[in-house]
């Protein structure tokens, strides 16, 4: 159901309001890991831990270190006005970490981290 939200500045002040939905994190979050376990398989030739951490923001600014990340990312396969994605891996010997931003329909910009031993 479309409602009114308010709408936030990065400091957190509220700067107006319009239509928008509340996600259901509960049901949201394990669909967009399933994307991002398909999408690392695809890269990487791996599958990624059942015990890997997903950490996860939605438009967030890409300011200072994370501006850079996002231009050394790799660009994904691009699905012109449904999906657009890039990522980037980084190891060393105890810890994989990856990097994923995911946009649908040219809207809202998922970033997600995930993190697992090596």
């Amino acid at each position: 159901m479309i409602r009114r939200i308010e709408l936030r500045s990065p400091a957190g002040l509220i700067v107006g309001h319009a239509p928008g939905i509340r996600l259901e994190t509960g049901r949201f979050y394990p669909l967009m890991e399933k994307i991002v376990r398909g999408l690392y398989t695809h890269h990487r030739g791996n599958i990624l831990p059942v015990n890997v951490r997903f950490n996860w923001a939605i438009n967030e600014a890409l300011v200072g270190g994370r501006a850079a990340l996002f231009q050394a990312a790799a660009s994904g396969r691009d699905f012109p006005g449904v999906l657009e994605y890039r990522y980037g891996v980084a190891s060393d010997e105890k810890t994989v970490m990856a990097i994923w931003w995911l946009r649908f329909y040219g809207g809202t910009t998922f970033r997600c981290v995930t993190q697992h031993e090596s």
